[in-house]
């Protein structure tokens, strides 16, 4: 219920209003709408403390609009915010502020999880979140240009904590900045997952093209925590660190997807990874090589010394990436590129087995150290992780062959060190470079 109150409208007119709504059931009323599929087995409305009721003030006049008091009590936390608008004047632009302050704030009833035995049809049902494809259905977002050259803004949100399923974030602290025409967006470090996430974003629309800046780090992330809400992240394990820097420019969001170009470092600390795709593309290449290798022996699970490597994008996440990844001994290298629409990757990699004075973490044949090993890995993010790569066999053909020309003319050059007259050792040269050129 609420009541609007106009007064003075041939003068100096002024607005009251107030509004105010009862616990009730969220998910009902989407489902109602339909914004959502119905899902008898949840029992929000039968929850108290997941209803969401509301109280709401508004106070204005010509020269401004404020919203002095605003309550909601939902997913067990009051939320509290107040805002104000001064409108434009002849010396000054339209001028918004506001604070929002919240205390524990759990979304789980919202996000429900995945059932241990799940169809492609849950599979589904969870990556929309139960939601129809019309409310699924996201038109192309773009920037706010002339808003954002056409008033000053300064806000914050400071939240205690958001839980979603198993995933918790504390300590939330947001503060947005807008001061001709550019727009700043500060993540001061929030706690998640017994680490820290902080960035910033800058937004510049003084230019006819808007221009796009953001940073993000991340301390100390358990990637064993993060497992269960990034599946395809079971094969490391321990604690990340990454800071990354991209830069993009563009009004719709397609245009600054496809120019985002920038860098992205990361090192696990601690870490324990999952081998089995590097045994699975070792154990094909071995299978060519004329004298074998014993790559099954290999552990399934290797605890590496240092783990670091990058990630470089240059106008885009189709094509030009460049990745590159080292754990001790074994290096990754190479480029390729994401088809996000598509939901594949495609990458041309090289993996390197180093020989010393790298630790020797990864066994191997010394006939296989510092040679760069041709593998493809192009697949769809869905398919299982032993399908994402495989070796170049032609090329790998050519390279034993190489290895095996080489070994002779070693050997042979040290015959004619060791036996040949000195005075017949160039011409002996000669002839061995002629045989094997």
């Amino acid at each position: 219920d609420g009541s609007i109150t106009l007064a003075g409208l041939n003068n100096s007119p002024t607005l009251e209003a107030t509004f105010a709504a009862a616990p009730f059931d969220v998910l009902g009323l989407m489902e109602s709408l339909a914004l959502r599929e119905p899902n008898p087995e949840l029992d929000f409305a039968l929850d108290s403390g997941r209803q969401l009721s509301l109280q709401l003030e508004i106070e204005g006049d010509s020269s401004q609009l404020s919203v002095p008091t605003f309550e909601m009590n939902f997913a067990g936390a009051s939320i509290r915010a107040d805002a104000g608008i001064r409108f434009a004047t002849e010396l000054a632009p339209t001028s918004v502020s506001y604070s929002v302050i919240a205390g524990d704030i759990d979304l789980t009833p919202l996000f429900p999880g995945t059932p241990e035995t799940e169809t492609d049809d849950d599979a589904e049902a969870e990556a929309s979140n139960g939601l129809n494809p019309a409310a699924q259905y996201e038109p192309e977002a773009e920037i706010p240009v002339e808003l954002l050259r056409s008033l000053s803004l300064l806000g914050s949100v400071a939240i205690d904590s958001i839980t979603t399923n198993e995933m918790r974030l504390e300590n939330i602290n947001l503060f947005t900045n807008v001061e001709d025409g550019v727009l700043d967006v500060e993540l001061t470090p929030v706690e998640l997952l017994q680490g820290n996430a902080q960035g910033t974003l800058r937004i510049d629309a003084r230019t006819a093209t808007p221009e796009l800046e953001l940073s993000a780090a991340l301390q100390d992330i358990n990637l064993v925590d993060l497992a269960p809400s990034v599946s395809r992240l079971n094969t490391v394990t321990d604690y990340l660190q990454a800071e990354s820097n991209y830069t993009a420019s563009g009004i719709s969001s397609s245009a600054l997807m496809n120019s985002l170009s920038g860098n992205t470092a990361f090192r696990v600390t601690e870490n324990s990874v999952d081998i089995g795709v590097v045994k699975q593309v070792f154990t094909a290449i071995a299978a060519l090589s004329p004298t074998g290798e014993a790559i099954q022996q290999w552990p399934d699970v290797i605890r590496f010394n240092s783990m670091s490597g990058y990630w470089l994008l240059s106008d885009g996440l189709d094509s030009d990436q460049e990745i590159k990844l080292r754990m001790d001994n074994f290096d990754v290298s190479g480029g390729g590129g994401l088809d996000m629409d598509a939901g594949t990757f495609d990458y041309d990699l090289l993996f390197t087995v180093l020989g010393e004075p790298f630790t020797q973490t990864i066994p191997i044949n010394e006939l296989y150290h510092d040679v760069p090993w041709p593998v493809d890995c192009s697949a769809a993010f869905a398919d299982p992780v032993n399908r994402y790569c495989r070796p170049d066999f032609t090329r790998v053909r050519e390279i034993f062959g190489q290895i095996g020309t080489n070994a002779v003319r070693n050997r042979l050059e040290e015959v004619i060190t060791d036996q040949a007259p000195t005075e017949l050792q160039d011409s002996a040269r000669g002839l061995l470079r002629s045989i094997f050129n």
